[in-house]
């Protein structure tokens, strides 16, 4: 008994070690691709604008998307993995599909956030992740170690690494994929995470993607304005988690061959980055900008939120590699900045801070379109270590699930 305990945490040490190597070396790689050519808005402002650079800010995700679809047209179905595949392995328990398809989604996600084109990380992470903890499950066969655990293992090992959160990817593991807890899968899951959040915060050092401003003290008064955002951010999800699956039906029925739809939505995008570079890629430098409180109008923001929800909604339906996740989180960051600079005036003395508003809009819109509620309150309290800013952000992220739930079902993947 103690030699099979040992030989699960051990492979679980090492899925938890290739997962996040794997998901460090994702992150690196679009960060990397993303700089050498000027996708955030930072870069963009920099350069000098001519018709020549136009056509490249409109060409760089056409391609990109071309590239994504060539290379997703390898997979067995023609299309990328996503976590559905995921969910569904864990759930009807049949094991099936080759790491080398894990492995091209990967690529073809890189190149996808690479050149701007408006899909998510976190998704092809997980799925990654997942996928080396499956293969390393059919490796040590007769270990105790089920295809379960390795499902678990590679996914709450990949999110703890993107999110600096062990708690969150362990949670994630066991609520978004395998939609159970026990104690046989819960120890080897909770090894890798750690395993996961080590890596990423004392070997390579690497700082959380989101950085918070210390909030002011939240008042009562200010918890009604957080049910009122989870409520919108409910209808909010429902229409990103809609349109996305409109643009699918539309895509299914625009002649051509499917590796060509990808460059379809990476042109458009690539036209709307002319006007609003913020919409590009991850948006990681808005995202920071905005939490850090910098100063954008209510109105700007809420263009931003409409062209990226538009934006994310094309891509994934015309069959972009990349997640649905951290476009959710960026919409979110976005309507709660809105609320929060349309609640300052009405509360007047009352009114804390922007960092809560913030912060609720963000789980309020991110947890129903995944499904993961208890998963958005421990990211929130891991990356802040704020009591006050997890309550309120709870507040939000319960009414949220409550409304989505009877809005559109438990979560996209479901869908």
């Amino acid at each position: 008994m103690l030699k099979r305990i040992l030989l699960v945490a051990v492979i679980a040490i090492a899925i938890g070690v290739i997962a996040s190597l794997l998901s460090l070396l994702f992150v690196y790689a679009v960060e990397s691709m993303s700089g050498v050519l000027g996708i955030s808005a930072g870069s963009r402002s920099e350069q000098t604008i001519g018709p020549g650079t136009l056509l490249v800010w409109v060409l760089v995700p056409a391609l990109g998307g071309l590239v994504v679809g060539l290379l997703c047209s390898k997979n067995e179905d023609g299309q990328p993995l996503t976590l559905v595949d995921t969910i569904r392995s864990a759930q009807s328990m049949t094991f099936t599909t080759p790491l080398r398809n894990a492995l091209n989604t990967a690529l073809a996600a890189v190149v996808a956030l690479g050149t701007g084109n408006s899909v998510g990380q976190y998704g092809p992470l997980a799925h990654l992740g997942s996928s080396i903890g499956l293969a390393a499950r059919t490796i040590t066969r007769d270990t105790g170690f089920t295809a379960t655990m390795g499902l678990g293992c590679g996914a709450a090992a990949a999110i703890s690494t993107a999110f600096n959160a062990p708690i969150a990817g362990l949670v994630f593991a066991h609520e978004v994929i395998l939609r159970h807890y026990s104690l046989r899968s819960f120890a080897p899951i909770t090894v890798s995470a750690v395993v996961g959040y080590l890596f990423a915060n004392h070997v390579f050092y690497r700082p959380p993607i989101f950085q918070l401003l210390d909030p002011m003290p939240v008042s009562s008064s200010e918890f009604l304005v957080f049910v009122i955002i989870g409520v919108l951010g409910a209808y909010i999800a429902m229409l990103l988690v809609k349109s996305v699956l409109a643009a699918g039906h539309i895509a299914r029925k625009i002649p051509g061959p499917s590796y060509s739809k990808p460059a379809i939505a990476g042109a458009v995008v690539g036209i709307a980055g002319i006007w609003l570079p913020e919409v590009l890629g991850i948006g990681e430098e808005t995202m920071r900008e905005v939490l850090l409180g910098e100063g954008f109008p209510a109105l700007h923001l809420a263009i931003i939120l409409v062209a990226k929800l538009v934006l994310t909604a094309l891509c994934l339906g015309f069959g972009m590699a990349g997640g649905i996740f951290s476009p959710a989180l960026f919409i979110g960051i976005m309507f709660g900045a809105v609320a929060g600079l349309v609640a300052e005036p009405i509360l007047g003395n009352y009114f804390s801070s922007l960092t809560p508003y913030v912060i609720c809009g963000m789980v309020a819109v991110a947890s129903p379109v995944i499904g993961a509620p208890l998963t958005a309150i421990l990211i929130v309290f891991e990356l802040a270590r704020n009591y006050d800013l997890a309550v309120a952000a709870m507040v939000s992220v319960v009414f949220a699930n409550l409304v989505g739930y009877q809005l559109m079902g438990r979560s996209i993947f479901d869908i």
